[in-house]
């Protein structure tokens, strides 16, 4: 097994993952993986129910509804309404994970996070180094 190569892999699909989101500033996809399989995936986007409208116009820029549900958000919770565990899983996301994904992950058990790029901070990746979680930029 190369290592280097499967995590390339799940990156990969993390970014196939991301092109289903409506979002039009921002698309976001992850994978959570356990022992070597894809237990989950998600990308951001709005509720079951609501229109997949994620951003408004103010001023002529675009900003993010904040009813718009994050990439691991929908993944960790597609888990658990399943009733799967993402206790000891790895999970891969395209951008590092805001500060309120970074306190789902650790609360979930996530022992690794692999992102490919920097969210707008880096308050995400500073609470789960401090929280003994691996993190690591692909």
């Amino acid at each position: 097994m190369d290592i280097q190569k499967d995590n390339q892999m799940y990156m990969q699909i993390a970014h196939i993952a991301a092109k289903r989101s409506y979002a039009k500033r921002l698309q976001v996809g992850c994978v959570i993986v356990k022992n070597n399989s894809i237990i989950s995936f998600g990308w951001n986007g709005m509720p079951t129910g609501y229109d997949n409208c994620c951003e408004y116009e103010v001023d002529g820029k675009l900003v993010t509804r904040p009813e718009v549900q994050h990439a691991e958000l929908n993944a960790v919770a597609k888990l658990a309404y399943n009733g799967y565990s993402s206790h000891g899983a790895s999970i891969y996301v395209t951008h590092s994970p805001c500060i309120h994904c970074a306190l789902l992950i650790q609360k979930c058990g996530i022992v690794a996070v692999y992102y490919h790029e920097i969210y707008r901070d880096d308050l995400g990746i500073q609470f789960l180094k401090k929280a003994g979680i691996k993190v690591e930029r692909l």
